[in-house]
């Protein structure tokens, strides 16, 4: 890994060495904003869409200690992501970003779609690359054409394993993963957070933590339901930073 794109990932953990992602860019549009101002200064880093990105550092709202990662893909689902000429590593880097992001979707049982998706990942890759800046890229999964969520539920971390391991010959500097797919991965990953309550959340990323993980993801979603951890022995902290306290103590990964 090169200096510059080390350096990128250490913007995205922050001082205190954890990566705590706010996954703002899946957020509304119209909430994009006020979701960056209210939960930027508790967290080490946000990915945002390439307007909200601008404007948050054109007025401030960003606060300069939190890292950012723009969405270098154009509105849509994450099963046909295609690359938003608007939103380009060039332009990422001239606006100080930290890196660059991508959520994608994979099955093991729809390779065609796969195959396509990761042609897009790996693409996204070298443009990052050229502009020395590290890729995030964000592993989904769910249901196939034809296939109810029930069944999908029932062997859901055996989906999310077997589209991990997609991911293998794909460089991306750090990738975002279920807690069912972190073991074994062979690079930096951060936990994408599912719980909803606060106990819940804090022994996710306690979990993810054992098993190697740099940090943790979430939406704005998850952290706008969670104000406070109330059962916690500070129950006046945000819940954010509780569990950037937590996953902090992994600086060593991203050392120069």
């Amino acid at each position: 890994m090169t200096p510059g794109r080390r350096r990128g990932l250490a913007q995205l953990a922050g001082p205190s060495g954890g990566i705590a992602l706010g996954l703002l860019a899946a957020a509304e549009p119209s909430r994009r904003a006020e979701a960056c101002a209210a939960l930027a200064p508790h967290l080490s880093a946000v990915a945002l869409d390439v307007r909200t990105a601008a404007a948050a550092c054109a007025d401030g709202s960003l606060p300069g200690e939190c890292g950012l990662a723009v969405d270098l893909a154009e509105p849509g689902p994450a099963d046909h992501p295609r690359l938003d000429p608007a939103a380009s590593a060039a332009f990422a880097r001239r606006l100080g970003a930290s890196a660059g992001y991508l959520r994608i979707a994979l099955r093991a049982e729809a390779p065609d779609e796969a195959r396509r998706t990761l042609r897009v990942a790996r693409a996204a890759v070298a443009l990052c690359h050229a502009e020395d800046l590290p890729l995030v890229l964000h592993l989904q999964t769910g249901p196939v054409r034809g296939e109810s969520r029930i069944s999908f539920a029932t062997h859901a971390m055996r989906h999310a394993r077997e589209a991990a391991a997609l991911l293998e010959p794909v460089a991306a500097d750090l990738l975002v993963v279920p807690l069912s797919a972190g073991d074994g991965l062979g690079r930096p990953w951060a936990c994408a957070l599912s719980a909803s309550g606060a106990d819940e959340l804090v022994e996710e990323v306690v979990c993810a933590r054992a098993l190697g993980a740099v940090g943790f993801a979430t939406g704005s979603e998850v952290l706008a339901q969670v104000t406070d951890a109330t059962t916690l022995a500070e129950p006046s902290v945000p819940l954010a930073e509780t569990l950037r306290r937590i996953a902090a103590p992994r600086v060593a990964a991203f050392a120069a």
